[in-house]
């Protein structure tokens, strides 16, 4: 299963944490973000947007 398979099954931001992805949180103007390693210096940063419905 390659990373984007595994971004798409996810269901919480943890689904992401994977031997060897070493998610991490990051800092300053991404602080909301969170990222995983592809290779060498190569990351995908996740950006999560949530919606609340008010009924």
């Amino acid at each position: 299963m390659d990373i984007l398979d595994r971004l798409d099954a996810a269901r919480i931001v943890m689904d992401m944490d994977y031997p060897g992805s070493m998610l991490h949180l990051l800092k300053r103007h991404l602080k909301d973000c969170w990222a995983v390693k592809v290779s060498g210096n190569w990351r995908v940063i996740i950006w999560i947007i949530t919606r609340r419905l008010n009924l």
